[in-house]
């Protein structure tokens, strides 16, 4: 049981090439039921924290030059962690 109904992960794309990377991991999790939001439009990182903190996000999904891996940031504590993209779905049901 999830304990609030707000937003799981925010993608945050830190490197302009792997747009399409973030998008399909955005949908990647909103298909396995993760409630995930992304920028609309390109925006510098600082920039999507913010939108990510604001939106009340638990988790930022950092989609970079380091690609297929990612870097999963717990938004209450900020501790970083890396994840292969092929076990974001895996790691999500971990920590959620």
């Amino acid at each position: 049981v999830r304990e609030s109904a707000g937003v799981d992960a925010y993608v945050v794309l830190a490197d302009p090439e792997q747009e399409a990377a973030a998008a399909a991991v955005a949908q990647t999790l909103r298909g396995a039921g993760h409630r995930v939001l992304t920028s609309l439009s390109p925006a510098k990182i600082a920039k999507q924290f913010q939108s990510a903190e604001q939106c009340g996000a638990r988790f930022a999904v950092i989609v970079g030059s380091e690609f297929p891996d990612l870097t999963l940031r717990d938004l209450r504590d900020r501790s970083e962690r890396s994840v292969p993209c092929d076990r974001v779905v895996e790691v999500f049901a971990e920590i959620l």
